[in-house]
């Protein structure tokens, strides 16, 4: 018997269940996509993970080093100091010479001439200023020093 609220049409009559089937056993959907080609074979690559990177060191020895020294010492004494930019290249070439970065090694190329040149305008530059300039007279015989390395 229908309530008064389904014959007001709030809620529909219900209907009767209709007796089920059984289900037909499911087959899979064809695949749209047409069929891909086999695989491409695998290829190895063989990476050696244990290789060393390159190496930078400074490889000079302590009696060449000091025999060196020395002898710059010397010449610097005897000429009252005027060989002192021939004596500065023949360390800086040594220096170079001995280091390696990243497995290349240093090539100096500055000669004592032109730095003999930049040293006079230091001296004359520092008397001038009371030595103020010495600060960027340093400064100055750095950058030198780095535009005359190279790597070889």
């Amino acid at each position: 018997m229908p309530s008064s609220w389904q014959q007001q049409g709030y809620f529909p009559a219900q209907q009767p269940a209709a007796p089920r089937r059984a289900a037909a056993p499911a087959r899979p959907a064809p695949d749209p996509r047409p069929a891909s080609p086999a695989p491409a074979p695998v290829q190895t690559v063989n990476v050696n993970v244990y290789a060393r990177a390159p190496e930078s060191f400074y490889d000079g020895g302590v009696l060449s080093a000091l025999g060196l020294k020395i002898g710059n010492f010397l010449i610097i004494v005897c000429t009252l100091g005027l060989c002192y930019p021939w004596a500065a290249c023949r360390n800086y070439r040594y220096v170079q010479q001995h280091t390696v970065i990243d497995g290349h090694r240093l090539v100096f190329d500055g000669t004592a001439v032109s730095l003999f040149g930049l040293w006079i305008k230091i001296w004359i530059l520092c008397i001038l200023t009371l030595g103020i300039y010495a600060f960027w007279g340093g400064n100055a015989v750095r950058r030198w020093v780095v535009r005359h390395t190279h790597l070889s």
